[in-house]
């Protein structure tokens, strides 16, 4: 039986560093939640249109390695151009909305004859509108949600099948290290450059 010491440490292994910057970074605000869930799912359908990809490919050209690698490497760029163009048009519409907030209280301040002191309330309120969308924190967030999605379709498959199987798996190449612990250092590697990507 696969011990607990393995499974749980190849887990935090591959999981750790995404976990810790999920939980230390993208928890602090409610808008790089979103930000990681979209990405997730960016990572999904790039995987699922890369998989469509490659069954088409399969059926009509055969089993070339650069038939396998292409689309890939295509639809994921794909979907992460898609993911920025989408991140973009949210921002423009958020501060298109926080314009007209602001048109809509200066006109309300004119009708109303308000004071020239009032002008702090408008900041606070137009502050408190503001998302901050475009910090170093939202590239974490992405990066963290198609690093974790990577990480889990790679990894999580692989160490539900094996906790509680009875034995470890070896892979012939390197029998030295057991099958769980080299993928997850390779979901770890593929993690982190998710994030840097």
């Amino acid at each position: 039986m696969t011990s607990a010491a393995l499974s749980w440490g190849s887990a935090l292994l591959a999981f750790g560093p995404i976990l810790a910057l999920l939980f230390l970074v993208v928890y602090q605000k409610a808008q790089l939640v979103i930000v990681v869930t979209t990405s997730a799912f960016a990572y999904l359908l790039s995987a699922l249109f890369a998989a469509l990809i490659w069954w088409f490919f399969d059926l009509v050209l055969g089993d070339h390695p650069v038939f396998v690698l292409l689309p890939g490497v295509i639809s994921q760029f794909l979907m992460r151009c898609g993911f920025v163009k989408l991140y973009h048009k949210v921002e423009e519409v958020i501060e298109g909305s926080i314009e007209r907030h602001q048109q809509q209280h200066r006109q309300n301040a004119t009708t109303n004859h308000r004071q020239p002191g009032d002008s702090t309330n408008e900041w606070t309120e137009s502050a408190r509108l503001r998302l901050e969308l475009n910090d170093w924190a939202c590239g974490v967030a992405a990066g963290v949600g198609f690093g974790g999605m990577h990480a889990m379709l790679l990894y999580g498959t692989l160490l539900a099948s094996e906790v509680g199987n009875v034995g470890t798996l070896y892979q012939l190449s390197c029998l030295g290290i057991p099958g769980l612990m080299l993928s997850a250092i390779n979901a770890l590697v593929f993690s982190v450059l998710d994030m840097i990507w």
